[in-house]
């Protein structure tokens, strides 16, 4: 049981995406997401591994990230149209996200919930939707050595984290300071 819940996300997990989405998904990932990791990583990766399979993800990434071959448009979009709640969550506090992430020239802003859900990216990318504890996505630099519950929320500002540093108090880790980042953390209703 989620120990807090995100309703808007949680819907999703009801959500459905037509055949054409799900087939701009799996274009989405052959033909644009993979083919970039492959020329920055110098491997040869297979999009398998990274199509999204749980339906939060599907649904926000058929809408949010697949119709993007470009970081600049997709961020530009507040609201997909479909009538979700989180869409319209996502149109009222979108800019506050994308205003910083554009003037400081971030690398993204994510909100995750409690249970590791990207329950938000700026720009929407290939994280949106995704587990950071079990998603194709996870890395070492979101996981708690002493599976200490982290806040209910915590939004990440970074430019490129090349190390994380683990905050005592809660034992949850961070992007370090090695490159310019920025991550608040708070409680819902605090």
């Amino acid at each position: 049981m989620r120990s807090r819940p995100s309703p808007g996300f949680d819907a999703l997990e009801s959500g459905t995406i037509t055949p054409a989405q799900d087939a701009a998904l799996d274009a989405y990932y052959s033909d644009v997401f993979v083919k970039g990791l492959d020329v920055n990583t110098g491997n040869v990766s297979d999009p398998q591994g990274f199509i999204p399979t749980s339906p939060a993800e599907k649904y926000l990434q058929a809408h949010y990230t697949a119709p993007f071959t470009n970081f600049d448009e997709a961020i530009k979009l507040d609201d997909a149209g479909d009538g979700s709640a989180w869409s319209a969550a996502h149109a009222t506090y979108h800019d506050y996200f994308r205003e910083p992430v554009e003037r400081f020239h971030y690398e993204d802003a994510l909100l995750l919930d409690t249970d590791g859900n990207v329950v938000y990216s700026a720009f929407s990318g290939a994280d949106l939707g995704t587990n950071v504890e079990a998603g194709p996505h996870r890395t070492p630099i979101w996981r708690t050595p002493t599976r200490t519950p982290c806040p209910p929320m915590r939004l990440i500002l970074s430019r490129s984290p090349t190390s994380s540093v683990t905050n005592p108090r809660t034992g949850c880790q961070r992007p370090g300071p090695s490159r310019p980042s920025a991550t608040t953390e708070w409680s819902a209703g605090s």
